[in-house]
């Protein structure tokens, strides 16, 4: 609930009470997903705040992040919780490079994206 309220930072420090506090396999994964997903949710908010600041300053979006970098509003290409770069499109928004492997993210997906039908929860390896 406190995902979706916007308490990034509440549901934070839940998600990783659940994860410390429990020994159950399952439910630890299903935090880990859940603390990636809100990781996501803030870094595509800050991202897109630097893109705002960006075209204040100079009328338009960067072509990417290098540009953002070269202004000195970014140190190197951010890259999602799972390693993988953020893509930065014409609009200037910001999205995962694969939505299906971040389950529970409420930002950076693709226009129009529809999460496949699975159980949200991720089964223990």
């Amino acid at each position: 609930m406190a995902t979706h309220a916007g308490e990034l930072q509440t549901a934070r420090m839940l998600w990783t009470a659940t994860y410390k506090t429990s020994k159950d396999a399952n439910i630890q994964a299903n935090a880990v997903a859940h603390l990636r997903a809100l990781q996501v949710d803030e870094d595509v908010n800050n991202l897109e705040a630097l893109l705002a600041l960006y075209r204040r300053k100079t009328g338009h979006f960067p072509a990417g992040f290098q540009e953002l970098e070269a202004a000195g509003l970014l140190r190197g290409i951010p890259v999602d919780p799972l390693g993988l770069p953020y893509k930065l499109t014409p609009d200037g928004r910001v999205e995962v490079r694969d939505p299906d492997d971040l389950p529970f993210i409420e930002k950076g997906m693709p226009p129009g994206y529809v999460p496949p039908k699975q159980a949200r929860f991720l089964p223990a390896d």
